[in-house]
């Protein structure tokens, strides 16, 4: 893969420049579509492949890191990347078609990164000024989980 092409010139697709009425999120993604994959940031990664976009193109790459670093991290959190291509599947499901897709990654390859993300609390990013009291009550209940955990074991 041409790693100076961008999505847009790699699925020859070209998306709708935004209007400006867009959320943050669907004019990051637009944004992020025509910018060179070889460019691409952990979290851009992250980002893209949390919305399935650019799967084909981008999960290899995301693979590419996570042999090199299993934990990367883009804005969220350390092993967020590895969060977001576990997200989308097996590896069969992820590079279909790929005569070496079994090769890529099996479970066992990155085990303190598969520990990480599945012993990780994983809740929504609230984006809506009225979702605020819901985290703030999230956040309340891990304090006291925390605070007296050793009597709930």
């Amino acid at each position: 893969m041409n790693r100076d092409r961008s999505l847009e010139d790699l699925e020859c697709d070209r998306w709708p420049s935004p209007l400006g009425d867009e959320t943050r999120l669907v004019a990051t993604v637009l944004e992020l579509r025509g910018k060179p994959v070889g460019d691409l940031t952990v979290e851009d990664l992250r980002l893209l492949i949390g919305q399935s976009v650019g799967l084909v193109h981008l999960l290899p790459l995301a693979v590419d890191i996570l042999q090199r670093d299993p934990l990367a991290e883009g804005d969220m959190y350390e092993g967020d990347l590895l969060a977001a291509v576990l997200s989308k599947g097996s590896p069969a499901m992820l590079f279909p078609g790929h005569p070496h897709a079994h090769r890529r990654y099996r479970a066992g390859d990155f085990p303190v990164a598969e520990h990480t993300h599945a012993h990780t609390i994983k809740l929504p990013v609230w984006h809506r000024e009225q979702d605020r009291p819901l985290a703030e009550q999230y956040i309340r209940a891990a304090i006291k989980v925390s605070d007296h955990h050793k009597e709930l074991l």
